[in-house]
């Protein structure tokens, strides 16, 4: 089984957060498999300005247990000729071709080259779709984006055959917003994985000196909300709330939450910036929380929020997450993402069993949202997919409307 993974960022670009920590999991995992072969097809880049690139050492410090092809990056967000002049030979090579990618360049010659070759294709659209739906909720550039993007799906439409394809989504919700834009064809329910540890994580001190140590840990952009989080701090006591911010993005809306925090009079006194993470320092960021806070507009998955449960942190998620089910499990609090609903949730919170309410999370991800649980929902997909006959001729269409297949309907 060789399987293509095209993507317009591989990790170590960790900048995209959460779809290329899954998508490296995954394919880690899936390389276990026997029979297996699996090769990635990306671009060096490392952040949205065309002069941010990933540097050979830190390529070369990680192992992959595949072949990882990093093409040169003419400019933003991923065009590169060098991936557009190996596409075609990959392609071929491929049993199935799984693109992750919406919207940036290597979307069009995926789509266009597996047509061609009649290749088996699995899409992961990461959310793109989803945040498009609900994108009047934070630009006012919404109208004038539609119309742009609705141009970019007739074109994607145009190479795209039923039979051979899969549409993969992380979750119901980000099913129901994807089949707004393209209905006639299969999907797929899989959640992404998230790294568990084998024994649940022990925290000996919660609300250390009765201050909650309340955690954001994402990119700082708008569909974000990170403001909603800031400004509730406002209706809480100061003396028992402190807030870190860990993340990097939008330098305009940085500036403006940084401004926000000022203005409040709270910014390095109880709303505290610390930058992005990772590897221990990431681990220390969640080893000190009491609680996550997760306030998005929408998130096709909530990848911090798996992480935070893994590492028994209860979270606090938005109402329109595909997280709705931490209260089920009593782990978490659903609220809306409003400064006072979030408040109500933070003074809640405060209040309830938090070790315990860590400890449930972590049995809870342990049993469904492990890397090897995902990756054989993956790995019966591909197998499945490979079993069907091709699509008998270029302009076959089925007619059903949103066909679906759901190993693990993540509600």
């Amino acid at each position: 089984m060789k399987i293509l993974h095209v993507t317009p960022a591989y990790y170590p670009a960790v900048y995209w957060g959460g779809p290329v920590f899954s998508s490296f999991h995954l394919n880690n995992a899936l390389s276990q498999y026997d029979g297996v072969d699996i090769k990635v097809l990306t671009v060096d880049a490392a952040g949205t300005e065309a002069s941010k690139r990933l540097k050979k050492s830190d390529i070369e410090s990680i192992q992959f247990p595949y072949e990882v092809i990093y093409a040169y990056r003419l400019k933003d967000p991923a065009i590169s000729l060098e991936l557009t002049r190996l596409m075609p030979s990959m392609v071929r090579w491929a049993d199935i071709v799984h693109l992750n990618a919406t919207y940036p360049y290597p979307t069009l010659p995926t789509l266009f080259f597996s047509y061609i070759y009649n290749k088996k294709l699995i899409w992961s659209f990461h959310g793109a779709l989803q945040t498009d739906l609900h994108r009047h909720l934070y630009d006012p550039q919404t109208k004038i984006r539609r119309l742009q993007k609705k141009i970019w799906h007739s074109f994607c439409k145009f190479f795209m055959k039923s039979e051979n394809i899969v549409l993969h989504v992380t979750s119901i919700q980000e099913k129901e917003a994807s089949l707004v834009f393209y209905s006639n064809f299969r999907y797929v329910v899989i959640p992404n994985g998230v790294d568990v540890p084998s024994e649940p994580p022990l925290k000996q001190i919660w609300k250390q000196n009765n201050v909650l140590n309340i955690l954001y840990l994402g990119r700082l952009v708008p569909i974000k909300a990170v403001i909603n989080i800031i400004k509730a701090l406002q209706y809480l006591d100061k003396n028992f709330y402190i807030l870190r911010i860990y993340g990097d993005g939008d330098p305009v809306y940085i500036e403006k939450l940084v401004g926000v925090a000022k203005e409040m009079g709270l910014l390095n006194k109880q709303i505290f910036f610390m930058g992005q993470v990772m590897g221990d320092d990431k681990e220390k960021a969640f080893l000190e929380a009491d609680v996550c806070v997760v306030p998005s507009y929408v998130e096709s998955f909530g990848m911090v929020v798996a992480e935070a449960l893994a590492r028994g942190v209860p979270v606090i998620v938005s109402d329109s997450l595909p997280w709705l089910d931490v209260e089920k499990y009593k782990c978490g609090i659903v609220s809306r993402n409003d400064p006072e609903s979030l408040a109500s949730a933070l003074k809640d919170i405060y209040n309830m069993n938090l070790q315990q309410m860590g400890l449930n999370g972590w049995q809870w991800v342990k049993r469904d949202f492990q890397h090897s649980v995902i990756a054989r929902q993956m790995y019966e997909l591909y197998e499945e997919l490979l079993s069907e006959p091709p699509a008998k001729s270029p302009n076959s269409q089925i007619t059903a409307s949103g066909n679906s297949r759901t190993p693990n309907d993540f509600k």
